[in-house]
């Protein structure tokens, strides 16, 4: 690999399930290796009233590329938080279904 590629693979392979990847049921503290047929690289961020990822999952059927982001007043609207990290785990879900060969059922627009 790539001396650069290989370094960018190094800081994105730390996984962060606290947002998407909380749709994928893989274990939080284990870093190494597939779980459940997937391997992920990915990278969040965060800031007030901002959820960000962008990563690779890698399953049995498919490699799915994906990037979710939502922004918010977390000033006005503090409780919004919960309702963005349930539905990026929702996206997750949604991400891994095709991962492993699944159809995704998406929800309508006016759900979101």
């Amino acid at each position: 690999m790539p001396q650069p590629v290989g370094c960018v693979a190094g800081w994105v392979r730390a996984w962060n399930l606290s947002q998407v990847g909380s749709g994928w049921g893989l274990d939080p503290l284990a870093h190494s290796g597939a779980d459940l047929g997937l391997q992920v690289m990915n990278k969040t961020g965060t800031d007030a009233g901002i959820r960000a990822e962008v990563g690779v999952l890698t399953g049995p059927a498919a490699n799915v590329a994906y990037a979710v982001l939502a922004n918010w007043n977390e000033v006005d609207q503090p409780e919004r938080r919960s309702a963005v990290l349930q539905r990026q785990s929702m996206i997750g879900w949604q991400i891994a279904a095709v991962a492993h060969g699944r159809r995704a059922s998406w929800p309508a627009a006016e759900d979101w």
